[in-house]
Protein backbone atom coordinates (compact mmCIF):
# COMPACT_ATOMS: atom_id res chain seq x y z
CA UNK A 1 0.00 0.00 0.00
CA UNK A 2 1.53 3.38 -1.31
CA UNK A 3 -1.13 5.88 -0.10
CA UNK A 4 -1.92 6.58 3.66
CA UNK A 5 -5.07 8.79 3.04
CA UNK A 6 -6.72 11.01 5.25
CA UNK A 7 -10.18 10.85 4.49
CA UNK A 8 -12.76 13.73 5.47
CA UNK A 9 -16.17 13.95 5.31
CA UNK A 10 -19.18 15.31 7.44
CA UNK A 11 -21.32 13.12 5.78
CA UNK A 12 -21.14 9.59 7.08
CA UNK A 13 -23.87 7.16 8.92
CA UNK A 14 -24.41 8.67 12.73
CA UNK A 15 -27.10 7.66 15.74
CA UNK A 16 -29.46 10.19 14.12
CA UNK A 17 -29.69 9.56 10.60
CA UNK A 18 -28.00 5.81 9.85
CA UNK A 19 -27.88 5.90 6.11
CA UNK A 20 -26.29 9.95 5.51
CA UNK A 21 -23.74 9.81 3.60
CA UNK A 22 -23.22 5.91 3.02
CA UNK A 23 -22.19 6.14 -0.57
CA UNK A 24 -19.25 8.25 1.25
CA UNK A 25 -18.35 5.36 3.69
CA UNK A 26 -18.65 2.87 0.41
CA UNK A 27 -16.44 5.15 -1.09
CA UNK A 28 -13.59 4.60 1.68
CA UNK A 29 -13.95 1.23 1.83
CA UNK A 30 -13.21 0.92 -1.82
CA UNK A 31 -10.26 2.91 -1.27
CA UNK A 32 -9.62 0.81 1.71
CA UNK A 33 -8.84 -1.91 -0.78
CA UNK A 34 -5.23 -0.51 -2.27
CA UNK A 35 -4.24 2.34 0.62
CA UNK A 36 -3.73 2.59 4.09
CA UNK A 37 -6.94 5.50 5.37
CA UNK A 38 -7.96 7.18 8.06
CA UNK A 39 -11.41 8.70 8.38
CA UNK A 40 -12.51 11.73 9.83
CA UNK A 41 -15.58 12.65 10.43
CA UNK A 42 -17.07 15.90 11.81
CA UNK A 43 -20.38 14.61 13.15
CA UNK A 44 -22.39 17.86 13.84
CA UNK A 45 -26.16 17.16 14.62
CA UNK A 46 -29.19 18.94 16.28
CA UNK A 47 -30.38 18.09 19.82
CA UNK A 48 -31.81 19.33 23.11
CA UNK A 49 -28.34 19.67 24.44
CA UNK A 50 -26.63 23.52 24.49
CA UNK A 51 -23.88 21.69 23.74
CA UNK A 52 -22.31 18.42 24.07
CA UNK A 53 -18.93 17.45 22.35
CA UNK A 54 -17.32 14.00 21.99
CA UNK A 55 -13.86 13.25 20.32
CA UNK A 56 -13.82 9.28 19.63
CA UNK A 57 -11.63 7.02 17.85
CA UNK A 58 -13.32 3.21 16.99
CA UNK A 59 -11.53 0.48 14.77
CA UNK A 60 -14.06 0.07 11.74
CA UNK A 61 -13.08 -2.90 9.63
CA UNK A 62 -9.41 -2.59 7.84
CA UNK A 63 -9.08 1.25 9.10
CA UNK A 64 -9.29 3.80 12.17
CA UNK A 65 -12.47 5.86 12.09
CA UNK A 66 -12.03 9.34 14.34
CA UNK A 67 -15.26 10.92 15.06
CA UNK A 68 -15.53 14.79 16.11
CA UNK A 69 -19.15 14.55 17.48
CA UNK A 70 -21.12 17.67 18.45
CA UNK A 71 -24.57 17.62 19.75
CA UNK A 72 -26.36 21.07 20.06
CA UNK A 73 -29.66 23.25 19.38
CA UNK A 74 -26.89 25.69 17.66
CA UNK A 75 -25.68 22.82 15.15
CA UNK A 76 -26.55 25.12 12.46
CA UNK A 77 -24.28 28.02 13.70
CA UNK A 78 -21.46 25.60 14.59
CA UNK A 79 -21.75 23.72 11.32
CA UNK A 80 -20.63 27.13 9.96
CA UNK A 81 -18.22 27.78 12.55
CA UNK A 82 -15.20 26.61 10.16
CA UNK A 83 -12.38 28.00 12.67
CA UNK A 84 -13.97 26.20 15.24
CA UNK A 85 -14.18 22.83 13.89
CA UNK A 86 -10.26 23.55 12.78
CA UNK A 87 -9.58 24.34 16.34
CA UNK A 88 -11.33 20.78 17.39
CA UNK A 89 -9.61 18.73 14.61
CA UNK A 90 -5.82 19.28 15.60
CA UNK A 91 -7.61 18.82 19.70
CA UNK A 92 -8.17 15.34 18.25
CA UNK A 93 -4.80 15.02 16.58
CA UNK A 94 -3.14 15.43 20.08
CA UNK A 95 -5.82 13.46 22.01
CA UNK A 96 -5.18 10.75 19.62
CA UNK A 97 -1.79 11.37 18.39
CA UNK A 98 -2.43 11.57 15.00
CA UNK A 99 0.96 12.30 13.23
CA UNK A 100 -0.43 13.88 10.05
CA UNK A 101 3.43 14.29 8.65
CA UNK A 102 2.66 10.20 8.12
CA UNK A 103 -0.10 10.68 5.54
CA UNK A 104 0.40 10.73 1.85
CA UNK A 105 -2.84 12.41 0.91
CA UNK A 106 -5.86 14.30 2.36
CA UNK A 107 -9.05 13.16 0.66
CA UNK A 108 -12.31 15.73 1.13
CA UNK A 109 -15.75 15.04 0.55
CA UNK A 110 -18.50 17.62 -0.35
CA UNK A 111 -17.51 21.14 -1.29
CA UNK A 112 -18.81 22.98 2.45
CA UNK A 113 -17.39 21.90 4.76
CA UNK A 114 -15.23 19.39 4.30
CA UNK A 115 -13.27 20.82 1.26
CA UNK A 116 -12.33 23.94 3.14
CA UNK A 117 -11.48 22.32 6.29
CA UNK A 118 -8.99 19.78 4.18
CA UNK A 119 -8.20 22.44 2.19
CA UNK A 120 -6.54 24.25 5.92
CA UNK A 121 -4.79 21.24 6.59
CA UNK A 122 -3.50 20.48 3.30
CA UNK A 123 -1.46 24.13 3.27
CA UNK A 124 -0.41 23.69 6.31
CA UNK A 125 1.32 20.04 6.15
CA UNK A 126 2.07 20.54 2.34
CA UNK A 127 -0.10 17.37 1.85
CA UNK A 128 -1.68 17.27 -1.90
CA UNK A 129 -5.47 17.34 -1.59
CA UNK A 130 -7.69 15.52 -3.67
CA UNK A 131 -11.42 15.74 -3.75
CA UNK A 132 -14.46 13.78 -4.47
CA UNK A 133 -17.86 16.11 -4.93
CA UNK A 134 -21.42 14.90 -4.66
CA UNK A 135 -22.84 17.90 -3.71
CA UNK A 136 -26.19 19.38 -5.53
CA UNK A 137 -26.02 22.76 -3.68
CA UNK A 138 -22.35 23.82 -5.04
CA UNK A 139 -23.92 26.14 -7.66
CA UNK A 140 -26.36 27.91 -4.76
CA UNK A 141 -22.83 27.71 -2.23
CA UNK A 142 -20.88 29.94 -4.69
CA UNK A 143 -23.76 32.45 -5.12
CA UNK A 144 -24.60 32.95 -1.30
CA UNK A 145 -22.00 31.71 1.01
CA UNK A 146 -19.46 33.81 3.27
CA UNK A 147 -16.82 31.12 2.55
CA UNK A 148 -17.12 30.85 -1.41
CA UNK A 149 -14.05 32.64 -1.99
CA UNK A 150 -12.19 30.38 0.56
CA UNK A 151 -14.41 27.40 -0.97
CA UNK A 152 -13.10 28.28 -5.03
CA UNK A 153 -9.65 28.13 -3.26
CA UNK A 154 -10.04 24.94 -2.19
CA UNK A 155 -11.01 23.73 -5.37
CA UNK A 156 -8.13 24.97 -7.14
CA UNK A 157 -5.89 23.47 -4.64
CA UNK A 158 -7.14 20.47 -5.63
CA UNK A 159 -4.45 17.94 -6.89
CA UNK A 160 -7.51 16.00 -8.77
CA UNK A 161 -11.24 15.91 -8.20
CA UNK A 162 -13.94 13.27 -8.98
CA UNK A 163 -17.42 13.99 -9.30
CA UNK A 164 -19.90 10.94 -9.18
CA UNK A 165 -22.09 11.75 -12.12
CA UNK A 166 -21.11 13.80 -16.07
CA UNK A 167 -24.21 15.32 -14.83
CA UNK A 168 -22.52 16.93 -11.72
CA UNK A 169 -19.54 17.61 -13.86
CA UNK A 170 -21.99 19.56 -16.44
CA UNK A 171 -23.35 21.19 -13.55
CA UNK A 172 -20.10 22.94 -11.97
CA UNK A 173 -17.86 22.92 -14.93
CA UNK A 174 -17.19 26.78 -14.50
CA UNK A 175 -15.67 26.44 -10.91
CA UNK A 176 -13.39 23.61 -11.67
CA UNK A 177 -10.27 22.91 -13.81
CA UNK A 178 -11.76 19.99 -16.25
CA UNK A 179 -8.31 18.88 -16.59
CA UNK A 180 -8.47 17.70 -13.06
CA UNK A 181 -12.02 16.14 -13.19
CA UNK A 182 -12.51 12.33 -13.11
CA UNK A 183 -15.69 10.45 -13.01
CA UNK A 184 -16.39 8.00 -10.27
CA UNK A 185 -19.84 6.70 -9.81
CA UNK A 186 -21.19 5.72 -6.34
CA UNK A 187 -20.62 1.98 -5.28
CA UNK A 188 -24.29 -0.17 -5.67
CA UNK A 189 -23.35 -3.54 -3.67
CA UNK A 190 -24.08 -6.55 -5.79
CA UNK A 191 -24.28 -9.03 -3.46
CA UNK A 192 -27.61 -6.96 -1.82
CA UNK A 193 -29.15 -6.30 -5.16
CA UNK A 194 -29.51 -9.19 -7.60
CA UNK A 195 -31.37 -10.62 -10.73
CA UNK A 196 -34.41 -12.82 -10.09
CA UNK A 197 -36.60 -14.00 -12.97
CA UNK A 198 -39.52 -11.92 -12.08
CA UNK A 199 -43.01 -13.70 -11.64
CA UNK A 200 -46.21 -12.69 -13.46
CA UNK A 201 -48.09 -10.53 -11.40
CA UNK A 202 -51.90 -10.22 -10.70
CA UNK A 203 -51.52 -6.60 -11.02
CA UNK A 204 -48.71 -4.53 -12.50
CA UNK A 205 -46.55 -3.59 -9.30
CA UNK A 206 -44.97 0.11 -9.58
CA UNK A 207 -42.35 1.19 -6.83
CA UNK A 208 -40.72 4.28 -5.85
CA UNK A 209 -37.90 4.56 -2.85
CA UNK A 210 -36.46 8.02 -1.79
CA UNK A 211 -36.24 10.15 1.05
CA UNK A 212 -40.04 11.68 0.52
CA UNK A 213 -38.60 15.31 1.00
CA UNK A 214 -37.72 18.23 -1.99
CA UNK A 215 -35.97 18.32 -4.65
CA UNK A 216 -37.70 14.52 -4.45
CA UNK A 217 -41.02 15.11 -6.75
CA UNK A 218 -43.62 11.91 -6.64
CA UNK A 219 -46.43 13.92 -7.67
CA UNK A 220 -44.72 13.39 -11.33
CA UNK A 221 -45.02 9.69 -11.51
CA UNK A 222 -48.78 9.80 -9.24
CA UNK A 223 -50.37 12.52 -11.28
CA UNK A 224 -49.42 10.41 -14.45
CA UNK A 225 -51.13 7.14 -12.71
CA UNK A 226 -54.32 8.89 -11.59
CA UNK A 227 -54.81 9.96 -15.24
CA UNK A 228 -54.05 5.46 -15.84
CA UNK A 229 -56.17 4.24 -12.73
CA UNK A 230 -59.38 3.93 -14.62
CA UNK A 231 -57.47 1.94 -17.50
CA UNK A 232 -55.09 -0.14 -16.46
CA UNK A 233 -55.41 -2.66 -12.81
CA UNK A 234 -52.17 -1.37 -10.98
CA UNK A 235 -50.45 -0.88 -7.17
CA UNK A 236 -47.51 0.59 -6.47
CA UNK A 237 -44.83 0.47 -3.19
CA UNK A 238 -43.55 3.67 -1.96
CA UNK A 239 -40.54 2.86 0.16
CA UNK A 240 -39.09 5.87 2.47
CA UNK A 241 -40.07 8.64 5.03
CA UNK A 242 -40.33 12.06 4.57
CA UNK A 243 -43.11 15.38 4.51
CA UNK A 244 -44.07 14.64 0.84
CA UNK A 245 -45.54 11.58 2.69
CA UNK A 246 -48.61 13.35 3.87
CA UNK A 247 -48.91 15.60 1.08
CA UNK A 248 -49.46 12.08 -0.90
CA UNK A 249 -52.24 10.67 1.40
CA UNK A 250 -54.13 14.11 1.32
CA UNK A 251 -54.24 14.42 -2.05
CA UNK A 252 -56.32 10.93 -1.95
CA UNK A 253 -55.16 9.20 -4.94
CA UNK A 254 -57.98 6.65 -6.54
CA UNK A 255 -55.16 3.59 -6.78
CA UNK A 256 -53.63 1.25 -4.45
CA UNK A 257 -50.82 2.95 -2.57
CA UNK A 258 -48.71 0.62 0.16
CA UNK A 259 -46.75 3.08 2.20
CA UNK A 260 -43.67 0.55 3.33
CA UNK A 261 -41.46 2.95 5.32
CA UNK A 262 -37.86 2.44 5.83
CA UNK A 263 -36.91 -0.67 4.47
CA UNK A 264 -32.76 -2.77 4.80
CA UNK A 265 -31.01 -3.09 1.88
CA UNK A 266 -32.28 -6.98 1.57
CA UNK A 267 -36.00 -6.02 2.04
CA UNK A 268 -35.75 -3.51 -0.54
CA UNK A 269 -34.23 -5.98 -3.00
CA UNK A 270 -37.18 -8.17 -2.53
CA UNK A 271 -39.62 -5.58 -3.15
CA UNK A 272 -37.85 -4.73 -6.62
CA UNK A 273 -37.20 -8.13 -7.58
CA UNK A 274 -41.51 -8.68 -7.33
CA UNK A 275 -41.67 -4.91 -8.90
CA UNK A 276 -42.67 -4.53 -12.78
CA UNK A 277 -41.51 -0.61 -13.26
CA UNK A 278 -39.42 1.46 -10.91
CA UNK A 279 -40.24 5.36 -10.66
CA UNK A 280 -38.28 8.02 -10.11
CA UNK A 281 -39.22 11.87 -10.10
CA UNK A 282 -36.89 14.48 -8.82
CA UNK A 283 -36.18 18.01 -10.00
CA UNK A 284 -32.78 17.77 -9.36
CA UNK A 285 -30.02 14.62 -8.36
CA UNK A 286 -26.05 14.81 -9.18
CA UNK A 287 -26.41 10.73 -8.80
CA UNK A 288 -29.19 8.47 -7.62
CA UNK A 289 -28.36 5.38 -6.16
CA UNK A 290 -31.86 4.02 -6.64
CA UNK A 291 -32.16 3.93 -9.98
CA UNK A 292 -28.97 1.56 -10.56
CA UNK A 293 -30.45 -0.61 -7.36
CA UNK A 294 -33.71 -1.24 -9.47
CA UNK A 295 -31.16 -1.84 -13.05
CA UNK A 296 -29.51 -4.56 -10.96
CA UNK A 297 -32.78 -6.31 -10.06
CA UNK A 298 -33.72 -6.23 -14.00
CA UNK A 299 -36.49 -3.59 -13.26
CA UNK A 300 -37.07 -1.70 -15.67
CA UNK A 301 -36.99 2.06 -14.64
CA UNK A 302 -39.04 5.11 -15.53
CA UNK A 303 -36.98 8.50 -14.82
CA UNK A 304 -36.61 12.13 -14.70
CA UNK A 305 -33.45 13.73 -16.70
CA UNK A 306 -31.66 13.60 -13.47
CA UNK A 307 -28.19 12.36 -12.14
CA UNK A 308 -26.61 9.30 -13.75
CA UNK A 309 -30.19 8.84 -15.69
CA UNK A 310 -28.41 9.62 -19.35
CA UNK A 311 -25.70 7.59 -18.81
CA UNK A 312 -27.84 4.57 -18.00
CA UNK A 313 -31.15 4.72 -19.34
CA UNK A 314 -31.91 3.38 -22.73
CA UNK A 315 -34.40 1.44 -24.78
CA UNK A 316 -33.16 -1.88 -22.92
CA UNK A 317 -34.20 -1.07 -19.51
CA UNK A 318 -36.37 1.80 -19.51
CA UNK A 319 -37.30 5.47 -20.52
CA UNK A 320 -36.32 8.94 -19.13
CA UNK A 321 -39.32 11.57 -18.52
CA UNK A 322 -39.72 15.46 -18.98
CA UNK A 323 -40.94 16.92 -15.41
CA UNK A 324 -44.62 17.14 -16.79
CA UNK A 325 -47.43 14.08 -16.05
CA UNK A 326 -48.31 14.19 -19.27
CA UNK A 327 -45.27 13.15 -20.26
CA UNK A 328 -44.62 10.72 -17.42
CA UNK A 329 -48.34 9.35 -18.69
CA UNK A 330 -46.80 8.49 -22.34
CA UNK A 331 -43.64 6.86 -21.36
CA UNK A 332 -45.44 4.49 -18.54
CA UNK A 333 -48.12 3.67 -21.63
CA UNK A 334 -45.33 2.85 -23.45
CA UNK A 335 -43.25 1.19 -21.11
CA UNK A 336 -45.97 -1.48 -20.17
CA UNK A 337 -46.47 -2.44 -24.04
CA UNK A 338 -42.50 -3.59 -24.19
CA UNK A 339 -41.64 -7.46 -22.95
CA UNK A 340 -38.50 -6.62 -21.49
CA UNK A 341 -35.44 -8.52 -20.81
CA UNK A 342 -35.21 -8.56 -17.63
CA UNK A 343 -31.78 -10.28 -17.77
CA UNK A 344 -30.16 -7.97 -19.79
CA UNK A 345 -31.37 -5.14 -18.13
CA UNK A 346 -29.33 -6.42 -15.01
CA UNK A 347 -26.63 -6.95 -17.58
CA UNK A 348 -26.73 -3.66 -18.38
CA UNK A 349 -25.19 -2.25 -15.23
CA UNK A 350 -23.11 -5.05 -13.99
CA UNK A 351 -19.72 -4.71 -12.80
CA UNK A 352 -20.41 -0.89 -13.25
CA UNK A 353 -20.36 0.16 -9.93
CA UNK A 354 -19.45 -2.62 -7.31
CA UNK A 355 -16.93 -1.98 -4.99
CA UNK A 356 -14.25 -3.59 -7.21
CA UNK A 357 -14.78 -1.55 -10.00
CA UNK A 358 -14.77 1.62 -8.03
CA UNK A 359 -11.58 0.78 -6.48
CA UNK A 360 -9.28 0.53 -9.68
CA UNK A 361 -10.80 4.05 -10.49
CA UNK A 362 -9.65 5.26 -7.34
CA UNK A 363 -6.18 3.68 -7.39
CA UNK A 364 -6.05 5.64 -10.91
CA UNK A 365 -7.28 8.81 -9.31
CA UNK A 366 -4.64 9.25 -6.94
CA UNK A 367 -1.41 7.98 -9.29
CA UNK A 368 -2.17 10.11 -11.84
CA UNK A 369 0.76 12.41 -12.85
Amino acid sequence: MDNKVLFISHWLPNDVYPTKGIFIQKHAEAIVEFSQITVIHFDIESSKDIFKLELTETIEDNYVKYCIKIRSKYYKFLYFALPYQYFLFNRLCKKFSIDISKYNLVHTNILFPSAIIGYKISKKHKLPQYHTEHWSKVNHFFKTNIYKKIGLKAYQNCYRISVVSTFLKNEIKEYLNLEKVQIIPNIIDSSEFQFKNKVKNNTLQFCAIAQWNLPKNPFYFLDALEQLSNDIDFEINLIGEGKQIEEIKNKKYNFKINYLGILKSTQINTVLQSTDYFLHGSDYETFSVVIVEALATGTPVITSKIGIAESIITTVNGFICENNSLDWKKNILEAIKIDYNHSKIADSIKDKFDKSTISKQFKDFYSLE
